[in-house]
């Protein structure tokens, strides 16, 4: 709950296992089955780094939903009360082999990665000062770590595809008050 502008976004392991496992085309694969049915919360790690990061959030309704917890200007002591966005670099979205064997384009594979939700890794921001000590802590945890994007003064959350254009997507993930669920 203190995400400031020019904080980098990471993210721990891979996203969009677990919403392909519900998809026809993935649905027989037994790593991504395993993603969904018995997800690995990464407690450890995020027990650790709480001193290096300004906000954290585990991926539960999806990376779109869940990182607008982290832009929510009333919840931190770094923000300004100004409303927060997010630039998002879609080919950084780590993905695992079995996503990119099962849904090969990347413009079907981003959708669930941005809100398919539970796969419980970890969604942070961070300033560019606790990168170095981030990545030798996850490595020393055994976790994979990936800067997805940077947190701006926009007040929106934009996506970004492989030549730098927007990416229009309009799930959002899991939204417990909503009447109707998109993703």
């Amino acid at each position: 709950d203190g995400s400031a502008v020019d904080d980098y976004l990471l993210v721990t392991g891979t996203l969009g296992d677990a919403a392909a496992a519900l998809r026809e085309q993935a649905s027989k694969h037994p790593f991504l089955i395993q993603r969904l049915k018995r997800p690995s919360a990464r407690v450890s790690f995020g027990q650790k780094i709480g001193p290096w990061v300004h906000g954290l959030i585990d991926i539960s309704d999806g990376l779109i939903s869940d990182l607008t917890h982290l832009l929510d200007p009333t919840a931190g002591a770094f923000t300004s009360g100004h409303p927060l966005g997010a630039t998002i670099e879609l080919p950084k979205l780590p993905a695992s082999d079995a996503l990119l064997e099962c849904i090969k384009e990347p413009q079907l594979r981003w959708p669930l990665q941005l809100s398919g939700g539970s796969d419980y890794e970890l969604l942070m921001s961070a300033p560019e000062a606790s990168l170095e000590h981030l990545h030798e802590m996850a490595g020393q945890e055994g976790v994979d770590l990936s800067v997805i994007g940077r947190i701006n003064d926009s007040g929106e959350v934009m996506c970004l595809d492989e030549r730098g254009q927007a990416f229009i997507h309009q799930g959002r993930g899991w939204d417990h008050f909503a009447s109707e669920q998109r993703s």
